[in-house]
């Protein structure tokens, strides 16, 4: 970490927590609409702000445990403090040290740690204490590694992490990039992370199109799109028709790179009837409410 982050207060838990609650209160006296959290790594200090920081309302935890859950985090957050818990950092870097990027891992990582999250929120199957979370990070930060210069991302790793590869990449972790650098700080290469998250939180529900896709034509109720740029996600696919149609009419396609029909008159829970003609065209995969299904199974 930056040597700015570093504090003495694992040193005096009993200070550091008094210090917080008196914070918090000092924030209530000036505005008590609104309520106050505290954010650690992990959940240290739950114990101290249990006994002395009483003022707090929300626990936040800084978590990089692995893709398939958030560890012990629930557990001990619920037994000592017993405050709804919100993550104010996951996520993972889109670097596999020795291959080059790998934005599939960091956006299967994101979606898994989303999918345990979930799992324990109120009346799901865990704990019942998270109520969301806030993915790290928007941008990539070519500042942040120690083995380079900002004028260059860093593909070393800079320590042992639980990630695909084992390794933290830290100038690798937005769901964008800078590109190779020619237009920084203005440039944002949109990453599959941020596809993935998109899928996960959308309030409609949309059909996802591997790959970059254009408009061909539009009839009632039916669209025909063409892939134009093949990558990971669209196995190759450049140049096929995708035709869909689709039970009601009222879709629209996004503006940014048409890779979404979004059923702008449905509510959640609603069914969408969803016609691929398979002896001509392929979809690869199909995202309904945020869940994918295989094209095999429409």
């Amino acid at each position: 970490q930056h040597p700015s982050t570093h504090t003495n207060a694992n040193l005096y838990p009993k200070e550091y927590a008094e210090f917080i609650n008196e914070v918090a209160a000092a924030i209530k006296q000036t505005d008590n609409t609104r309520p106050v959290a505290v954010c650690n790594l992990n959940a240290e200090g739950v114990a101290a702000l249990s006994a002395y920081a009483p003022e707090v309302d929300i626990y936040g935890a800084n978590v990089y445990s692995g893709a398939y859950c958030m560890g012990s985090v629930y557990q001990k957050v619920k037994r000592y403090y017993d405050r709804p818990l919100m993550f104010t950092e996951w996520g993972s870097d889109a670097y596999f040290n020795g291959k080059g990027p790998d934005e599939t891992a960091q956006a299967e990582y994101i979606r898994l740690n989303w999918k345990d999250i979930q799992l324990n929120m109120a009346d799901a199957l865990g704990e019942g204490n998270a109520i969301g979370g806030i993915v790290f990070e928007w941008m990539d930060e070519w500042w942040k590694s120690w083995k380079d210069t900002p004028k260059s991302q860093s593909t070393a790793g800079d320590m042992m992490f639980p990630f695909a590869d084992g390794w933290s990449n830290e100038e690798w972790y937005g769901i964008t990039g800078q590109g190779d650098g020619s237009h920084s700080p203005y440039m944002r290469v949109i990453r599959k992370a941020y596809r993935q998250i998109k899928q996960m939180w959308a309030e409609s529900p949309y059909l996802y199109l591997a790959g970059d896709v254009e408009l061909i034509n539009h009839t009632t109720g039916e669209f025909v799109v063409r892939a134009v740029e093949a990558d990971e996600w669209s196995n190759d696919f450049s140049g096929r028709l995708y035709k869909l149609k689709v039970d009601p009419a009222s879709v629209e396609i996004s503006n940014a790179h048409n890779q979404y029909l979004f059923f702008t008159d449905l509510e959640a829970g609603d069914s969408v009837d969803v016609d691929i003609r398979k002896d001509d065209y392929q979809v690869e995969e199909i995202f309904l409410n945020g869940f994918k299904q295989g094209a095999e199974d429409r």
